[in-house]
């Protein structure tokens, strides 16, 4: 395990990333791609009309700093006789709370102030949580450094700090890290030993078979309400091609939450991480197609060659265009010709993306049925055969409340994975199978 070196990136909002660093420089920022023209928005503020006035609100709100064409159109639509109840939930929901609040505060006159006390409420609760868990971060990372593990965070207080360069704005409830599976024993031993306790009592052994791996490893602190995902090369199933950590640390960077520097993720690397999480949990929030856009604009110049290049080792490629489809279209993230050609060139991307947005966009939360999930999942990867070998991986892995059966013999962890397709089947029902417009 190479020891994981680190460049230097202050993130502060409306300035580009300063990075330091001999060797990294052209790595890390300067796009090969000719980046002069970027695409054309696709969609501007009255190309919604279709979606309930509440939902128009929260998806005009869904971005740190607003166009006067947006400013024009959240006038518009912030009127007495709105539902502000359905507005209140859908921020919620959709995990955009902070912004919501940020930019109606600037209405003030227009928004009911029962309403607009509710969303100072959350607002203010949120940004507590965040400071918090930012201040748990950094203990859990001081920890792991004494017993020399190397660890990268994400998500989380980092990626409020990154992509939106204020730690309010970003609405989470836990901490997220990547450590070495080779290390887990160390980690969990560094927790136990501070104060949290492990979710299960999961082996932690290094060269455990992958049936007795879970998909995280959850710890709360006995004494405060902190959650902890601990995640390896090998919990991370939902890469196609498992992750190499080393490739990772080569290109991490600093980033300063709360005065302390931490290091994690770069931009590029980021975005692909970011694309696979958001396909894993089928884009359920908009915040997340919103962390995309801040991320690309808080950056300045992604190098977009680095980026591609990343998704293709790890077969993530449709996932990612994805994830900027999703970005582009409902946020008006501007991308790059290329990259923008790329997301035009695979129409299984666009009825993705049309598949995601009316789920996600709806004035009630739909949720994905067995089949649509299984729809979703073998199209995530390209080529029929890989999709579907991808989806039985998936579907076969263990989740973390299925420990019990990983703590008995080999066999039979095996054989409850094996049978874990049939208790989905029962946990689930539906019928609904989605038009198939691929062109694979």
């Amino acid at each position: 395990m190479v020891s994981w070196p680190a460049v230097d990136l202050r993130c502060k909002r409306g300035f580009a990333p300063q990075i330091s660093g001999p060797g990294d420089r052209n790595l890390l920022v300067v796009p090969k791609r000719d980046t002069s023209q970027a695409s054309p928005p696709q969609v501007t503020p009255g190309r919604r009309d279709e979606l309930r006035p509440e939902i128009q609100l929260v998806l005009c709100c869904a971005r740190t700093r607003l166009s006067a064409a947006y400013i024009d159109r959240i006038r518009l639509l912030v009127r007495p006789d709105l539902n502000w109840a359905a507005v209140i939930a859908a921020a919620d929901r959709m995990g955009l709370t902070p912004l919501v609040f940020e930019h109606l505060r600037k209405f003030e006159t227009r928004v009911p102030p029962l309403w607009l006390e509710r969303l100072e409420k959350a607002f203010r609760t949120n940004a507590t949580r965040s400071l918090y868990l930012s201040t748990e971060l950094l203990r859990v990372l001081e920890l792991f450094e004494s017993r020399n593990i190397n660890a990268i965070p994400y998500k989380g207080p980092v990626l409020a700090a990154q992509a939106y360069g204020d730690l309010a704005y970003r609405q989470f409830h836990d901490i997220d890290i990547i450590v070495p599976q080779q290390s887990m024993a160390e980690a969990n031993s560094a927790l136990l030993s501070s104060g949290f306790r492990a979710r299960f009592p999961w082996p932690h052994e290094p060269g455990m078979p992958l049936v007795r791996i879970p998909g995280e490893y959850t710890y709360r602190g006995e004494d405060s309400e902190c959650l902890l995902e601990l995640h390896t090369e090998y919990t991370m199933r939902h890469f196609p091609v498992r992750a190499d950590l080393d490739t990772f640390g080569e290109r991490l960077v600093n980033v300063s939450v709360g005065g302390t520097n931490v290091r994690t993720f770069c931009t590029e690397d980021a975005l692909v991480v970011l694309c696979v999480h958001g396909a894993k949990d089928f884009w359920a929030k908009l915040a997340w197609v919103t962390d995309l856009s801040e991320l690309i604009s808080s950056a300045g110049r992604v190098n977009w060659d680095l980026v591609f290049d990343t998704a293709e080792s790890l077969n993530t490629e449709r996932m990612l265009l994805l994830g900027l489809s999703l970005a582009h279209d409902m946020l008006d993230t501007r991308l790059p010709v290329p990259v923008f050609e790329r997301i035009q060139a695979d129409r299984t991307v666009g009825s993705l993306t049309q598949h995601v947005e009316r789920k996600l966009l709806s004035a009630r939360p739909e949720e994905w049925n067995l089949l649509q999930r299984a729809w979703f999942r073998a199209r995530l990867v390209p080529q029929r055969f890989e999709g579907m070998k991808y989806l039985w991986r998936v579907a076969t892995q263990p989740a973390e409340d299925e420990w019990t059966a990983a703590h008995g013999s080999v066999w039979s962890a095996a054989m409850q994975s094996l049978l874990r397709p049939l208790r989905l089947v029962r946990k689930q029902s539906g019928v609904e199978i989605p038009p198939n417009h691929d062109a694979d």
